[in-house]
């Protein structure tokens, strides 16, 4: 009869397996039937760290301490049998057990350092993760951003409106820096500091907002210059101008 190809397929030695994952349960007898059907006897031969060379080839009795079985249809080393091997060997005779403890041992510490480097990788993940806090924190500055931002330009308006109204009075002069004066005024405290004549605290805001409505009306001074009349130069007016002062 023809053998399944699934059987004839080439077989990873152990030390080459991959391994189950650690909580994988360890039926000795099931993963017999499930290697032996995926593989058929030479993989229960390979992955069993005893057998009798006396006996049959293809005969359960001669293979023992199987640790592998079939996992997501790949064969894998499972770590529960590695300990069931380990508390087998306590009742076995000295020549086994030394031939098979040195193949556990290998397997054991490949183990060891394969869990060693998931757990490494683990942590590394879990740090990676965004603590509800961290998140929580950051939602909420994100919204003080948000609110400070509306906030500015809610005091940037109220200053523009502020010395454009000053403006209209005539209590700003044109060639002062509007702009400049605007966010000057917006970035003014409102947090009362600053005591006035009458002994009230008041903020550095409203002492200067006080201070700029207290300015008279200014008028710029090429408006109160009075332009010079021209001088007659005309011969009639000379003659007038030097008799007056020669006193003819």
């Amino acid at each position: 009869m023809e053998q399944d190809n699934s059987k004839r397929r080439k077989l990873t030695d152990l030390k080459g397996l991959g391994f189950a994952p650690v909580c994988f349960p360890w039926d000795e007898e099931a993963a017999f039937s499930r290697v032996l059907e995926a593989l058929g006897w030479s993989g229960i031969a390979e992955y069993s760290l005893w057998s009798d060379t006396t006996g049959k080839a293809e005969s359960a009795e001669t293979y023992q301490m199987l640790v592998v079985d079939i996992v997501n249809g790949e064969p894998r080393i499972v770590p529960a049998a590695l300990k069931a091997v380990e508390e087998t060997l306590e009742g076995t005779d000295e020549v086994i057990r030394e031939r098979v403890e040195s193949d556990l041992a290998l397997l054991r510490e490949r183990f060891r350092r394969i869990a060693d480097v998931e757990e490494e990788a683990e942590k590394l993940e879990v740090s990676d993760e965004p603590d509800e806090s961290e998140a929580a924190e950051d939602e909420s500055q994100s919204s003080v951003e948000v609110d400070n931002e509306i906030d500015a330009a809610a005091r940037l308006n109220k200053a523009g409106l502020f010395v454009d109204r000053l403006s209209d009075r005539g209590r700003l002069l044109n060639a002062w820096d509007r702009d400049a004066l605007v966010q000057f005024i917006a970035g003014l405290s409102e947090r009362p500091g600053i005591t006035d004549r009458d002994g009230s605290v008041i903020s550095p805001l409203e002492y200067f907002t006080r201070f700029l409505e207290g300015i008279p009306a200014l008028v710029p001074l090429s408006e109160l210059a009075t332009p010079r009349a021209p001088r007659d130069s005309s011969p009639e007016s000379l003659g007038s101008r030097i008799a007056k002062s020669i006193k003819i």
